[in-house]
């Protein structure tokens, strides 16, 4: 199941959202598991970034995996929260239009959710390979 909460209001194609995860769930055998992705605003994803991370800044994205029980007993992936106004910002400075750099934000914080970690140069070169490898095969 994935759950889609876009309490900024902002306006996205959720279904096509939906497809995108569905579509990352199943090429990473996760097919069965949940998932829950909140949109939300500058502020309130500034607030969680200072609260659970110690900055006191705005981001594109936070993910938030669950425990290793939640994920055995319950198929549980964990939550991701994604600020749609950084993400359509700083789209440009990729070559991207907003829906692309969304569509890559997404993936990057769903590659968190499978363990993947981007604390050093090496691990973020491979995080954006391996989302970029997604997105080019769907």
């Amino acid at each position: 199941m994935i759950e889609i909460n876009n309490k900024a209001g902002f306006d996205i194609d959720l279904k096509k959202t939906r497809r995108v995860v569905e579509k990352f769930l199943d090429y990473y055998k996760f097919k069965d598991y949940k998932i829950s992705i909140a949109l939300i605003d500058d502020e309130e994803i500034r607030e969680i970034n200072k609260n659970y991370r110690g900055l006191d800044s705005i981001t594109d994205v936070l993910s938030f995996s669950s425990s290793e029980k939640e994920k055995k007993e319950e198929n549980f992936l964990g939550e991701i929260l994604i600020n749609y106004n950084q993400t359509k910002r700083q789209a440009s400075s990729f070559n991207h239009t907003p829906w692309e750099e969304f569509v890559f934000i997404l993936i990057h914080g769903l590659l968190h959710l499978l363990g993947y970690d981007d604390s050093t140069k090496k691990d973020k070169e491979k995080m954006v390979s391996l989302g970029e490898e997604f997105i080019r095969k769907i």
